[in-house]
């Protein structure tokens, strides 16, 4: 897919191996009216530097996408140099290649009424086959994080969780070159994940389509 391919070209973000790369690709400001920009997200990376446990040049987060009513302003207080990277919204494909640059990529959703669907940036994320840092309520993207093996799910308020969730998907970057998706310790899915994955696509879901209106048009005739 276009993800794959993307892999073999030149990344957005200039690479460093030893770094740990994660980005959030799209806008947030939406939330911004409650305060709920990812306060707890910069919380654990602030606390992880302050403690030396990751050093400030070792992690890195790229937040792209809109971003309104003095979001950017804000994420800056927390002092965080040359670990936060805030992006203006930028065209499809460049998100793609910043997906594709990344080792993980974040999910930010606090939105309790949205429990029943999935942001349509998630099957991206699946589909470039990175780890992935869900920070959502319980429902079904979280579901669907888990049940592909694609990453890890916290709570969006929960510092502690998502301390060690940055921490964990430090440590594999450090210690294998890459961050561990899914039960392959190669960096790729596991074939049922894959098949998992594939059953999102625009393919396989109008055939969905087509089998239930198929069923309703013949319970009628019958």
């Amino acid at each position: 897919n276009e993800a794959r391919r993307l892999e073999a070209e030149r990344p957005i973000i200039e690479r460093n191996d030893a770094r740990f790369v994660m980005s959030h690709i799209g806008s947030f400001s939406r939330y911004l009216y409650r305060g709920d920009y990812p306060v707890s997200l910069l919380e654990a990376i602030r606390s992880l530097i302050d403690e030396a446990v990751i050093g400030r040049t070792d992690i890195e987060i790229y937040f792209v996408g809109d971003k309104s009513h003095g979001a950017a302003e804000k994420m800056e207080s927390y002092n965080l140099g040359p670990t936060l990277h805030i992006v203006p919204p930028v065209k499809h494909i460049d998100a793609l290649r910043y997906m594709i640059s990344s080792d993980a990529l974040l999910v930010y959703d606090p939105d309790t009424n949205g429990r029943l669907c999935v942001r349509g940036k998630v099957y991206e994320y699946l589909a470039s086959g990175r780890r992935i840092l869900a920070l959502v309520p319980q429902g079904e993207m979280a579901d669907l994080i888990r049940r592909t093996g694609a990453g890890i799910v916290c709570a969006p308020d929960d510092v502690a969780c998502i301390r060690r969730a940055l921490l964990r998907l430090f440590t594999e970057h450090t210690s294998t070159g890459m961050v561990i998706s899914g039960e392959e310790r190669s960096g790729r899915f596991a074939e049922d994940n894959i098949l998992d994955i594939r059953s999102f696509e625009r393919r396989a879901l109008t055939g969905k389509l087509a089998d239930c209106m198929n069923g309703v048009f013949l319970s009628r005739k019958a």
